[in-house]
């Protein structure tokens, strides 16, 4: 496989009946999958493994969620809220080539590919934070305390 999205996150609008939310990223494995409700108030819930049910495409280039799962849960993401589908990858290598062995492509392809997604969740999260000039003095906490 290659990773041909940039994407890590997805933000789905809630409208009072919908159940099955769609996302567009790549994931390699069900336990990548995270999500949060944001409630109208903007209060913020991460919700529980088991609380969503996920189905990933063949591709491994997206999937969706179901929540909520429980039939008659009538806690259906209304309108005004959103639900925020992210990817987080482990920041573990199982990638352990031994001496004088071949080195076989698929595992190459697939250690990279973790890289690949790993640097995509990085940039997610730099696009989100403030950001100061590298020549100058001003530190990011003093501008966040400056608004």
């Amino acid at each position: 496989m290659s990773v041909p999205v940039e994407n890590s996150k997805d933000i789905r609008l809630g409208d009072g009946q919908t159940k099955v939310f769609p996302f567009s990223f790549v994931v390699t494995d069900k336990t990548q999958i995270h999500v949060v409700r944001v409630k109208a108030d903007k209060t913020q819930i991460k919700l529980p493994a088991g609380s969503f049910e996920i189905t990933l495409k063949d591709s491994g280039i997206g999937g969706s969620i179901e929540y909520p799962v429980l039939e008659g849960d009538n806690d259906i993401l209304k309108e005004g809220e959103k639900i925020i589908i992210y990817r987080n990858t482990d920041l573990l290598s199982d990638f352990a080539p031994q001496n004088g062995e071949t080195f076989d492509p698929a595992s190459i392809m697939k250690a990279v590919d973790k890289l690949t997604l790993q640097n995509q969740e990085q940039a997610e999260a730099i696009n989100r934070a403030v950001k100061t000039d590298m020549t100058g003095d001003m530190q990011p906490e003093e501008v966040l305390n400056s608004i």
